[in-house]
């Protein structure tokens, strides 16, 4: 559907059922404030209010009419009061007049009921106007029954609304054959209605014609819908010449609707400005645009002010960049180069291996329960510390290589520590494998391990094993 349903208020000048609504009078604004009350007094008291006000004023004229029973009086007066916002006094003025049995006010009177949400009793006075032969008024019903979904009853107002002579009625006929699939229905009350004056038809049978692909047939409507004041024609013009890529036209015509408040207008020209390079123009058609309600005003005039924004570029010569932090230490950057490694001393749960005597070289490996509650120092030695392997099976074990020392972090025992205290006491060497030899030279029973023997096995096999 072009358009929705027109209904125009009840005009007081001219008749009810009479001209377009574009042919109708506006009704003449008060050029001073109102008296104070609703009824002047006698000629004496008039002429005293005449005189403090120092201007004659329609609205105090209208007033002392309405005062002394004047029914159109009334409604001119409601209609003054409503345009200036004060919907209860008109309301009362209406309804004065209304009961009087002027049919445009009752017509006036409904619409105030509808936009204060009460159509039941719109549709009331709305249904007396009507009956008196207002056209305005059946239109207002034949809306009410279309949307409705009653076409039948929503036809039968708007054709009483054009025998009534009121222009809107077969502009309103065309919308409802449009809806319904009817073209050729809408396109024949859209040409009465255009021929009659009605710019809003003109465009209707315009759009008709451009979506049967009569574009010759659709152009003249369309021009003559846009210099009649039809904002939306003017768009369509604007579109229609930029579909033949008459750019230049379609700006003057897209400019001509943005002015006029119509949104998507105001965004075909603000991108035409970008595309010339008018930045500023370009911003403010988009910001009109954006105001609206179009989205892609709001992106478009988003990207236009963030290149304007400064390119982040390289630090400058003497400035750091700052690094994130590192995930496994916690600080910003790689480590610093020659860091030491962190020290055995700190890493071992054990006292240090220096307050205890050295265990003689090529001890007997610590039994597994002892090994087994040794703190690993796998982490904390360097590689290349020596471990003695299990010797086989009725041999002795090799001797350990003069490299054997482990290397730590920490200060372990020095290489010969054992071999100097032994020679110090006296005592014989034992063997790799912890069995003292017997004078005759044989193998002698084991002796069992005492609590100081243990503990130098344990640090033994703290210092060697990896």
């Amino acid at each position: 559907m072009p358009g929705r349903p027109i209904a125009d208020r009840a005009h007081p000048d001219g008749p009810g059922s009479g001209a377009p609504a574009q042919a109708r009078a506006a009704v003449p604004a008060a050029r001073t404030g109102r008296p104070a009350g609703p009824a002047a007094g006698g000629g004496a008291a008039g002429g005293a209010e005449h005189a403090a006000d120092g201007a004659d004023s329609a609205e105090q004229w209208y007033r002392r009419a309405a005062a002394r029973g004047h029914r159109r009086a009334a409604l001119h007066l409601g209609a003054i009061l409503e345009k200036r916002g004060e919907l209860k006094e008109a309301g009362r003025w209406y309804l004065t007049s209304a009961k009087d049995g002027e049919p445009r006010a009752a017509c006036a009177l409904g619409f105030l009921l509808r936009d204060a949400g009460d159509e039941e009793s719109a549709a009331v006075w709305w249904l007396r106007a009507a009956q008196e032969g207002d056209g305005n008024a059946a239109n207002a019903l034949g809306a009410l029954h279309a949307a409705r979904g009653e076409y039948q009853t929503a036809e039968r107002w708007y054709r009483q609304a054009t025998d009534a002579g009121d222009v809107n009625g077969a502009y309103n006929l065309g919308l409802l054959f449009a809806a319904q699939g009817q073209t050729s229905k809408a396109e024949q009350w859209y040409r009465r209605a255009a021929y009659a004056g009605h710019r809003e038809a003109a465009n209707a049978l315009a759009i008709l014609l451009l979506q049967a692909g009569d574009t010759h047939g659709a152009e003249p409507w369309f021009s003559k819908a846009a210099e009649a004041g039809s904002v939306d024609a003017a768009f369509n013009l604007g579109i229609l010449h930029a579909g033949r890529d008459d750019d230049r036209t379609a700006l003057r015509w897209y400019e001509r609707a943005a002015a006029a408040g119509h949104t998507e207008a105001a965004l075909q020209v603000g991108i035409a400005k970008l595309r010339e390079g008018d930045e500023q123009e370009a911003e403010r058609h988009l910001r009109t645009a954006a105001g609206g309600g179009s989205a892609e005003a709001a992106f478009r005039l988003a990207t236009v002010l963030d290149a304007r924004q400064p390119v982040q570029g390289p630090p400058a010569l003497g400035r750091r960049r700052r690094r994130r932090p590192s995930a496994r230490s916690g600080t910003s950057g790689p480590p610093s180069r020659g860091t030491a490694a962190p020290r055995c001393a700190s890493a071992c749960s054990r006292p240090p291996a220096a307050t205890w005597p050295a265990p003689p070289a090529g001890t007997a490996r610590p039994p597994r329960r002892a090994a087994a509650t040794a703190p690993s120092t796998s982490g904390c030695c360097s590689p290349g510390t020596a471990t003695s392997a299990r010797p086989p099976s009725g041999g002795r074990a090799p001797p350990a290589p003069a490299t054997a020392a482990p290397r730590c972090a920490s200060p372990c025992w020095p290489p010969g520590a054992a071999n100097s205290r032994r020679a110090a006491t006296g005592a014989p060497a034992p063997s790799s494998w912890g069995r003292p030899r017997s004078p005759s030279g044989r193998r002698g029973s084991v002796r069992r391990c005492t609590r100081s023997s243990r503990r130098r096995a344990d640090l033994h096999a703290h210092a060697s094993v990896p």
